[in-house]
């Protein structure tokens, strides 16, 4: 039994293109299931290509929140410290009127 010249081939629902003219049954059925066998093959490629890349970007970010983390305990904030030099200037104004207003003696 002759194969008509069928551009698509379908099987569970994905479209397949084969040149069938001059094959017979079992050629064109042989071709359909190596054209199957390729997409599912790049089609585990591209999964296992994903996941390597989902977890290199995890370890990355875990790289990034450690780098994060040690800035972070590295000694006082710089707000911390701007608020109690803002605090000294004020005791220290305070202070200073304090002294330097005349004695009721």
């Amino acid at each position: 039994m002759k194969v008509v010249c069928t551009d698509l081939v379908y099987h569970k629902g994905f479209a397949f293109s084969i040149d069938s003219c001059g094959l017979d049954q079992k050629q064109f059925l042989n071709e359909a299931k190596d054209a199957c066998s390729q997409a599912v093959q790049r089609a585990r490629d591209e999964r296992d290509a994903v996941f390597r890349q989902t977890q290199q970007l995890q370890q990355e970010l875990e790289v990034l929140k450690r780098r994060r983390n040690r800035r972070s305990d590295a000694g006082f904030s710089l707000k911390f410290a701007l608020l109690v030099g803002l605090i000294g200037l004020m005791v220290g104004f305070l202070l200073k009127l304090l002294m330097s207003s005349p004695s009721t003696e």
